[in-house]
This record gives structure tokens, sequence and C-alpha cells, in this order.
């Protein structure tokens, strides 16, 4: 499982401005749950790497299958959680 923290900086528009980078808790919060009840979990944070293509598919080589993806979505990620 991969969790992903999509940037709002430069990506987010308008309101990029109004939303200061801060450290994505609830993901670490789910992927804690997750780790605790066994299930292993990667965090991919883009505001310090932008995901491309090419990162996603060097990051599920590491995946357990099925391959799952969730991103999590403020308001000021939203153009950056496509």
């Amino acid at each position: 499982m991969l969790l992903i923290n999509p940037a709002t900086h430069p990506f987010g528009g308008f309101l990029s401005r109004y939303v200061p980078v801060g450290i994505p808790v609830a993901i670490g919060m789910i992927a804690a749950y997750l780790e605790r009840h066994g299930i292993r979990c990667n965090v991919h944070d883009e505001e310090i790497e932008r995901v491309t293509p090419e990162l996603l598919k060097e990051k599920a080589k590491d995946l357990e299958h099925p391959l799952i993806f969730g991103i999590s979505c403020l308001t000021a990620h939203v153009s950056r959680g496509y």
C-alpha cells in the first residue's frame, strides 16, 4: 500500500499561498494504524519529491499485490490529487 500526500505549492494554484507546508499527520496516523494491524504501508510526501509516473512505477515494485494507492486531499491539494 502506498499513501500519497499531494503538494500544495506550486501545484495548488491560488489556494497554495493560503496553506502552509505542513507535516502530513493524517496520513502518518493511517499508516501507523495499518502497520499496527499487520499491513505494510509506505508514505510519499510530494512536498519533498514530486510524484511522476516513473516514481510510481518504481514505488509499485516494492508493494505487495494487489496494489493499493491512497491519496489525501484537502481543498488546496485537489489540483494534484488527480
